[in-house]
């Protein structure tokens, strides 16, 4: 399988042998696998679409005085199993702004914050420190990190919550900051925003208001469609719309759901009952729910949160919170395999993605990836 281009695999030669970073003569035609209908959500770690790698976001050097850490992007080849940085200079240390890899942890008094690879290039978004810029950007890139340019610029005073891209547009969810009133700032209202890459064109699709406990996020996108929920704290039903990317029309396909910690995964959402124990799948659809097992609660008396996200069910118990002797116990079930991963539940490991037989995920708070043993690899 191609591996993100020619210059990394020779890259990683280098690395090997005598220690040196040096990218050359990067062919243009040795470029990832892509899925045109891929859905990638922005984060600290992205995989591509192939699973041929990953990229991530690595802090370098000591905290500054303004609380500030330079950062670098590296990316990780799944075949050589190792990581480098998106450099192409001889004998750089990867640790300065002289190095291309640490330039793309900033932009224009902006600190790198997520990105995905999409369509073989890579997306990067840059948050505003609030003194000299006010605007969040998205940038474009080639996939080594060359060529960077201004994508998509935020609306003034919006703070991304969520960026998914699907089918050359950006979805994002985004808290409006502004005046409450003559005394003070703060968030005014959450809203949803649409963005066509190709037309360059913004459009607001949903938003709430300073009055209204609650918010809209992106649960994912398949068949041409953006699926969001609005979720209202003080409302059981959580409706979930859809946004047809080629028309625009707006629909409100499920106004009975009340599952509000799921992304969706095959066009379910999933949850748990703490009464009988039982995980159950919800077709965001046709509304069937659907048992898929029974977990074992945590011994001691603990507080339960489930999550979900990439078909990965993530129940977790809080013990003695707000305490030294806190901690957070895992467990996890994946629909794919249909059966829990532990045999009990962890502590400090957590996994949230699926990578070839394996997972990305977390362990005593270090992000890496899982083989199908569940042997953890730190990316690094």
């Amino acid at each position: 399988m191609k591996k993100i281009n020619l210059c990394f695999n020779r890259m990683l030669v280098i690395l090997s042998c005598i220690g040196l970073s040096t990218l050359s003569g990067c062919s243009r035609e040795d470029e990832i696998n892509w899925d045109p209908d891929a859905v990638k959500e922005f984060s600290g770690v992205a995989v591509t679409d192939a699973e041929e790698g990953i990229y991530f976001i690595e802090e370098v050097g000591e905290e500054t005085a303004d609380g500030n850490v330079l950062k670098n992007v590296k990316y990780f080849d799944s075949e050589e199993k190792a990581s480098v940085p998106l450099c192409s200079k001889a004998n750089c240390k990867h640790d300065s702004m002289e190095c291309p890899a640490v330039q793309l942890g900033e932009y224009e008094g902006r600190r790198l914050g997520m990105l995905t690879p999409y369509k073989n290039a890579l997306y990067l978004y840059y948050m505003s420190d609030g003194t000299t810029s006010f605007q969040d950007v998205i940038m474009k890139a080639d996939s080594d990190g060359n060529n960077r340019r201004v994508a998509y610029t935020l609306p003034q005073g919006a703070l991304l919550n969520q960026a998914i891209l699907y089918q050359d547009t950006l979805f994002l969810s985004c808290n409006m900051m502004g005046e409450i009133d003559d005394l003070q700032g703060g968030i005014t209202e959450t809203s949803l925003y649409v963005y066509d890459l190709n037309e360059e064109k913004e459009k607001r699709i949903a938003s709430t208001s300073n009055d209204q406990d609650g918010y809209f996020y992106y649960l994912g996108c398949q068949d041409g469609k953006a699926y969001y929920i609005d979720d209202v704290y003080t409302k059981k039903e959580k409706p979930i719309y859809t946004y047809t990317i080629s028309s625009g029309e707006i629909s409100c396909i499920n106004s009975e759901n009340t599952i509000s910690t799921s992304m969706m995964y095959k066009g379910k959402l999933y949850g748990a009952n703490e009464k009988s124990n039982d995980l159950f799948s919800y077709d965001v659809k046709t509304k069937e729910k659907v048992k898929l097992a029974t977990f074992t609660p945590f011994e001691e008396k603990a507080h339960f949160n489930i999550m979900s996200s990439d078909g990965l069910l993530r129940l977790s118990y809080l013990t003695h919170p707000g305490t030294r002797q806190s901690k957070v116990h895992y467990q996890i079930y994946d629909t794919e395999k249909e059966k829990f991963l532990y045999p009990e539940y962890k502590i400090g490991i957590d996994l949230y993605q699926h990578y070839q037989d394996g997972y990305i995920g977390s362990k005593d708070n270090e992000t890496g990836y899982f083989d199908k043993r569940l042997k953890f690899y730190q990316l690094e």
